[in-house]
């Protein structure tokens, strides 16, 4: 039996393509993506027919929920495979000259290195959306871009690829690849610590984004702007929502604004929302950080970490004294309303452990953070709801109860919880056949039985 490695590319490439089904990304949503066939092998061939593949439609719906990993993929795999148009044949034209430059150092073993990096730097400065925008028109045909001709014999590789290099944004790449040696000799050789592409962003924010701490120093030192923005914002706000302490630490030293453009900075609700706790603390110590900025669709930072669980940063945060935690984002969620909805237990005792909290928030259709957590189950929740005498259990609209929610998805831990309640009331005036809704409900669900007895047993039951 012929072993794989051992056949021939071409043959290889076809036995790989008949196991990537057309439109493969979109019938597994977008962690399909994330979690494609990854073969150190086979990786480019793999890569090669998946790429061909794709729904794109599909893949620029949700773009928001790929991890930048993923997208960084998609841009290689592109250069590698298809006839890229301007301005991402400057990708593979400032790989190649990098790549010579190296060789003509006698440095080897960096690969692909700096065509990750150049991609990476695009998809960090542009965002997401416009690769993707990008990847909608491919070609299968592979054209290398050739680097500048030298202008005599004179002219050396190594100075035809650092010319190479000073034309296409070498210093953008070099910085986010972390390679300090390159861009202090880029520096030396005269490229500009502010030039600023429009493709590439500047190498400063390049550095700030992947964490390369020592590379923004020198960048700075050489009269790097502070404040140069890419698609995550400034580099600040760009280290910051990346978890880069260090660099979050060099930047604010550096005298980073809080705010550009006449806007608070949203470094502090990235770090909150991604998880970066020892990020959070350390801004947290700056006076002038506004720990209830809100983002564009009104979520503040405690809302952000309540949403994804970042007990530690939610305990920061209820921690200063200027905290506001009852605001509402767009949809008229709270943190508390969050937390109850994610079912996150030991949030929601962090929150109602303030006095100011309101337990009994309403949103515009009238639910509460109790509807959400009977809704979905969220017995321990529900039994701190339900001790709080400012939690109101009875609710004019039925739809909305926290009863009628939990024994319509069948919870019969959370029913009996708040039939325990001694206010709650199942013959209220204004809700039509209200017990009598319950019981049907409750007889339909499979193991019901116990509901029924719970409702049947209440004293205060009557017919209606």
């Amino acid at each position: 039996m012929v072993a794989l490695v051992d056949l021939p590319v071409e043959l290889l490439g076809l036995v790989v393509d008949t196991h990537v089904p057309v439109r493969w990304n979109s019938r597994g949503g977008p962690s399909c993506l994330q979690l494609r066939l990854v073969c150190k092998l086979f990786d480019k061939i793999i890569s090669r027919c998946a790429f061909r593949k794709l729904d794109h439609y599909h893949l620029i719906e949700n773009i928001g929920r790929l991890h930048s990993s993923a997208v960084r993929w998609l841009l290689v795999t592109k250069v590698e495979v298809g006839a890229c148009p301007w301005p991402l044949t400057n990708i593979n034209v400032v790989f190649l000259s990098i790549r010579l430059w190296k060789a003509c150092n006698q440095e080897a073993g960096h690969g692909q290195k700096y065509l990750h990096a150049a991609c990476g730097a695009v998809a960090a400065h542009r965002g997401h959306r416009w690769v993707c925008e990008q990847l909608r028109s491919y070609s299968a045909n592979w054209l290398s871009p050739s680097l500048p001709k030298p202008e005599g014999d004179e002219i050396s590789a190594r100075e035809e690829a650092m010319r190479a290099m000073m034309s296409y944004n070498g210093l953008q790449v070099a910085a986010y690849s972390g390679d300090r040696s390159l861009v202090q000799t880029l520096l030396e050789a005269g490229a500009d610590a502010n030039a600023q592409d429009k493709t590439f962003g500047s190498a400063f924010y390049t550095a700030a984004y992947t964490g390369h701490t020592d590379v923004a120093r020198l960048l700075f030192e050489h009269g790097a702007s502070l404040h140069g923005e890419g698609y995550f914002g400034t580099p600040l706000e760009a280290a910051a929502r990346q978890g880069h302490l260090e660099t979050t630490r060099f930047l604010l030293d550096s005298g980073a604004d809080m705010g550009a453009n006449d806007r608070p900075t949203d470094c502090l609700l990235y770090a909150s929302g991604d998880g970066h706790e020892d990020v959070v603390q350390l801004l947290l110590t700056r006076n002038e950080i506004d720990v209830n900025a809100e983002n564009a669709i009104g979520q503040t930072a405690l809302i952000l970490a309540a949403q994804n669980k970042h007990r530690g940063i939610a305990r920061l945060l209820l921690g200063r004294p200027d905290i506001k935690p009852n605001v509402k984002d767009s949809n008229g969620y709270t943190a508390l309303f969050w937390s109850s909805v994610r079912g996150w237990t030991d949030i929601v005792q962090l929150l109602l452990a303030r006095q100011d909290i309101d337990a009994d928030v309403r949103r515009d259709d009238g639910s509460s953070p109790l509807t959400e957590a009977a809704c979905r189950g969220h017995e321990e929740i529900v039994r701190l709801l339900t001790k709080r005498h400012d939690v109101q259990p009875n609710f004019r609209d039925t739809n909305h109860c926290p009863l009628f929610r939990a024994v319509s998805n069948g919870h019969e831990r959370v029913s009996q919880l708040l039939l325990e309640r001694y206010d709650i009331q199942l013959n209220e005036r204004g809700h039509d056949d209200y017990l009598g809704s319950l019981l049907r409900l409750a007889a339909l669900k499979r193991d019901g039985d116990a509901v029924v007895r719970l409702l049947l047993a209440r004293g205060d039951v009557y017919s209606t």
